[in-house]
């Protein structure tokens, strides 16, 4: 979750200078990227959402963590390419 967290926030920061302090800004956002990068960012904070559950009740299977890892890494490395690119 907390990669998931800092992406979304540095996009917000990227984008519109703005700083998110709370859980609903986060979540209000997390909307934003999806309009502007694809549906796939939602479906990756909610993986990094069941994997902050999954982390305190241990329901999880490794396929479930599996999953959650490559979308959380697919975000990061996106966010990351469009701030690279456009920050230069």
């Amino acid at each position: 979750m907390g990669a998931t967290v800092l992406v979304v926030k540095a996009y917000a920061y990227w984008r519109e200078g703005k700083r998110l302090s709370s859980h609903s800004e986060l979540w209000r956002y997390k909307d934003k990227v999806a309009e502007e990068l694809g549906e796939w960012v939602k479906d990756a904070w909610s993986n990094a959402v069941h994997m902050h559950v999954c982390f305190y009740e241990g329901w999880c299977t490794r396929g479930d963590v599996e999953i959650a890892l490559k979308r959380a890494e697919k975000l990061v490395k996106e966010v990351s390419k469009i701030i690279s690119h456009n920050h230069s």
